[in-house]
């Protein structure tokens, strides 16, 4: 019963992904959620969520999230998705390009009396720098001067 209910809640709150309905985290994740993968000093709890979400919208335009996949077991889950779009805001500290990026992200979440408590977050953030030529693949060799 618990692996379905963890299940529930988290192909609840992915749907704040692919429909931007922020109110989804009023109802699947806990005020005092935690996110064991972002630096400290920025903002926590439902807020923090609420901002990535902000984030996504003024940095990704035309944002397309897709569910690659979703496992649970017990009070445990893992999402596997891809975010497509194009580069029109500050991303990593490197100004918009206008390029299309596809990457993928995992979400390992903790779910506990029906919201998420607790989530880890793994980001493929080389793989979107390499696409919006803010970085050069590692098989190029830099030139000398």
């Amino acid at each position: 019963m618990q692996t379905e209910q963890t299940r529930g809640v988290v192909e609840r709150l992915a749907q704040v992904f692919t429909t931007r309905r922020v109110s989804i985290i009023d109802e699947t994740v806990a005020e005092t959620v935690q996110c064991h993968s972002l630096a400290a000093g920025g903002p926590t709890g439902r807020e923090m969520y609420r901002q990535l979400i902000s984030w996504v919208e003024n940095t990704v335009g035309d944002a397309r999230w897709e569910v690659l996949s979703l496992l649970a077991d017990g009070d445990q889950a893992m999402l596997h998705v891809r975010l497509s779009g194009r580069h029109t805001g500050y991303f990593l500290g490197v100004p918009p390009t206008g390029r299309e990026f596809s990457a993928e992200q995992v979400y390992i979440y903790r779910v506990r009396d029906g919201m998420v408590t607790d989530y880890w977050l793994v980001r493929d953030d080389v793989e979107a720098l390499l696409q919006i030529g803010a970085i050069s693949p590692p098989w190029q060799r830099a030139r000398p001067a």
